[in-house]
């Protein structure tokens, strides 16, 4: 299984784990073999369209007009300024993103910084040619998931691979992200669940799991394959 795994620390100090593996397909070494061939010509690709720049754009100007959408009265503007520091200092604590705007708070404080971090995390490995591909694309799980911030940049990052590739290579214009996510914090899974209807993503509207301990992986890879 091409399975990768990253590990990065919270603002709160915790791990948040993104697993990401290529669906069945053809072997790993023909997927590296593929990206090194590709390497250059992707590189200077990425660099011209400005790609991860135009993204990070993209995502900013959306949880602007989110924001700008959930902050109705000047009541709402100050429950939001007060979640600001709770957001900040206190986000390991139990039931706090069922406070009134703090994961709202929590997007405005990290949200982009995160989304920039896995990008630059899958372009890196894509340099390396250990990035996931599959011939149906890959499947990505995010542990403690928050406000869905790695499986956005999963999403758009494959997206634009798609995007070079059909021009320049089917087998990486067939590439996609199926992005699943394991998060306990019902505020958190009602503000991705907004975030993405608002936005017309394909997802996350719900996690997989609650708990990551409650999953069977080999299992589900026996039954999704």
């Amino acid at each position: 299984m091409n399975e990768l795994i990253t590990q990065q620390p919270t603002p709160c100090g915790s791990l948040n784990v993104t697993r990401t593996f290529a669906k069945p397909g053809e072997p790993h070494s023909s997927w590296r073999r593929l990206l090194n061939r590709h390497a250059n010509p992707l590189t200077a690709w990425l660099a011209k369209t400005t790609a991860r720049r135009e993204a990070l754009e993209s995502l900013g100007n959306q949880l602007l007009s989110f924001l700008t959408a959930r902050i109705k009265s000047p009541d709402d503007a100050l429950s939001f300024r007060d979640a600001l520091p709770i957001a900040l200092s206190h986000c390991s604590e139990s039931g706090v993103f069922e406070k009134a705007f703090v994961p709202e708070a929590y997007a405005h404080l990290h949200m982009l910084r995160r989304y920039w971090r896995v990008w630059s995390s899958l372009d890196a490995l894509r340099q390396e040619a250990l990035l996931p591909l599959g011939v149906h694309g890959v499947n990505s799980l995010d542990i403690g998931s928050g406000p869905a911030m790695g499986p956005y940049a999963i999403q758009d990052y494959y997206a634009k691979l798609a995007e070079y590739g059909r021009s320049q290579c089917r087998r990486l214009a067939a590439q996609s992200a199926t992005t699943d996510v394991v998060e306990a914090s019902p505020g958190m899974i009602r503000f991705f669940h907004h975030f993405s209807e608002f936005t017309r993503r394909p997802g996350p509207f719900g996690p997989m799991s609650p708990e990551f301990s409650h999953l069977d992986l080999q299992e589900l890879r026996r039954v999704q394959y």
